[in-house]
């Protein structure tokens, strides 16, 4: 209150004024800071005051309201002017736009059979799974076809991804009937129950990663391949190629007679087709099984002495042991005439 004295000659006043100050609206939003995620809306009241002016945004659909509904796009001041009883004020605030997380799950989406897999969430700090789970890695065995979901979180902001597991069955794959054949002959190895096929790494294959490669194996082999059905799932199967040897210059008399004039290949005892071993042991016994001739040379003849003494006529015994240039044993157990 203000007083005022006022005189005139002999005559005074006095007057007085009542001044009310009234304070400045103070402006309040809903929140000390806003952050909104991107592409949410947020919602910002206003109180303080009984009128209000926005600062020209686009995000903003009315300028002199006191609730918004704001979907932001970028970082931006809001600024609004309140007017109380005449009285007017300012208050600002920022409004930050946090990124969404980009989560994506990695992993196998194909199993085969009774198969386990990893999935791991990705751009994310904190997760959240269909499962249960809560941490980035889970480990999935699913029997039949299923959706795998994972809800990432940074802070409030959220975003969702799933993934498909199939499940297939293993291929049944045969790698073929085994086979017979000659040393020297190649077979056509024919597989089924795949699309693609990987053999087993052998020299002897024209071939390693078609469907029909050819087989020459100079020894009985057995071949294995993997193959693949049209979702890469994968069975293995073998199959033998069994070598066996046509020799047609293998021969072992039953006679010979040494000295006695006739042909030269009469003279001695020997086992003819030294071309088809690889190793060679022939020992000829007499009737009393004692060992009169015994060599490892295929060409070696014996001539019917012991110890450098002619033998009497008579039946000796002869064993062969010996292994055939494919790797396979062979005996033979035989009677031999001595005559002189």
């Amino acid at each position: 209150t203000i007083q005022l004295y006022g005189s005139q000659g002999l005559c005074e006043s006095i007057d007085s004024v009542y001044i009310e100050v009234l304070p400045l609206p103070v402006i309040d939003f809903n929140a000390e800071e806003l952050q909104v995620c991107e592409g949410d809306s947020i919602a910002l009241s206003l109180t303080g005051a009984d009128e209000y002016e926005w600062d020209p945004s686009p995000y903003l659909d009315c300028l002199d309201c006191a609730e918004q509904m704001i979907v932001p796009g970028e970082l931006f001041t809001l600024t609004v002017t309140g007017e109380l009883n005449g009285c007017v004020s300012s208050a600002s605030i920022d409004l930050g736009i946090m990124p969404n997380p980009v989560t994506i799950i990695a992993g196998d989406s194909i199993l085969c059979g009774v198969e386990s897999t990893t999935l791991t969430a990705l751009g994310a700090s904190d997760y959240e799974w269909n499962t249960g789970d809560t941490t980035n890695t889970i480990v999935v065995s699913p029997l039949d076809d299923e959706v795998y979901y994972v809800l990432g979180s940074i802070g409030d902001c959220l975003f969702p991804d799933d993934i498909l597991i199939e499940v297939h069955d293993l291929p049944v794959i045969d790698a073929g009937a085994d086979t017979l054949i000659n040393m020297g002959e190649f077979v056509t190895l024919t597989p089924s129950g795949g699309v693609l096929y990987t053999w087993d790494v052998d020299a002897t294959l024209s071939c390693l990663e078609c469907e029909n490669p050819d087989a020459s194996p100079p020894i009985t082999t057995i071949y294995c391949v993997e193959g693949f059905d049209e979702f890469g799932c994968a069975d293995t199967s073998c199959v033998k190629v069994e070598v066996t040897i046509d020799c047609p210059t293998f021969f072992i008399p039953n006679a010979f007679a040494p000295e006695e004039g006739g042909h030269t290949n009469n003279d001695c005892f020997r086992v003819y087709g030294q071309d088809c071993f690889a190793t060679f042991m022939l020992r000829v016994y007499d009737r009393w099984g004692e060992i009169v001739f015994e060599t490892s040379d295929p060409e070696a003849c014996w001539d019917g002495t012991f110890n450098g003494k002619k033998v009497n006529s008579g039946v000796f015994v002869y064993q062969l042991q010996a292994e055939l240039l494919t790797g396979e044993p062979f005996y033979r157990k035989g009677n031999v005439t001595l005559m002189r």
